[in-house]
């Protein structure tokens, strides 16, 4: 596994993960970045992948935390550090575990055919409704939602068969 293959694999996962944490977007990108080179530095210590995917995350998190912690010392508004310190270690796992979900989701939906990949997105991720995507893509109202159902029946076919692979 070289680099290229590790950042295009973890770097949009990561961001979202240190994102949940920080509410940050311009610093999560950092913090992913930043902890993409410390984990390819230290590369070859890494015996299988799943190893590999802990560390990440583990070095994510903490880099959040680090950098909370100096935002603390930094601005009073952080009194209720200790709080949110435990309230984010038992989110921890819920954020990485949704990071992976929505990316196997998004790479679903890229295996969608264009015109109903597009309507999908509109549709649950800009919260565009019927009419507005219509408007926007130039189609009827009734191809829009016939393109949203044959998505729909598409990914729930693609989730049902990679859950009972």
């Amino acid at each position: 596994m070289n680099f290229d293959t590790i950042y295009k694999k973890y770097f949009r996962r990561l961001i979202y993960f240190a994102e949940k944490i920080l509410n940050d977007r311009e610093q999560a990108k950092d913090i992913a970045s930043e902890s993409l080179i410390k984990i390819w530095e230290r590369f070859d210590k890494f015996n299988d992948e799943k190893s590999l995917q802990r560390f990440i995350y583990l070095t994510v998190r903490n880099a959040c935390f680090n950098y909370l912690k100096q935002e603390k010392r930094l601005s009073d508004k952080h009194n209720g550090f200790n709080y949110i310190s435990d309230k984010l270690e038992k989110d921890v796992t819920y954020h990485m575990i949704k990071a992976e979900l929505l990316d196997e989701i998004s790479s679903n939906i890229a295996a969608l055919p264009k015109a109903e990949a597009m309507i999908f997105r509109l549709s649950y991720f800009e919260d565009m409704n019927t009419n507005e995507i219509a408007a926007e893509l130039g189609l009827s109202i009734k191809t829009v939602r016939n393109q949203r159902a044959k998505a729909i029946n598409n990914l729930k076919y693609r989730f049902l068969k990679n859950a009972h692979q």
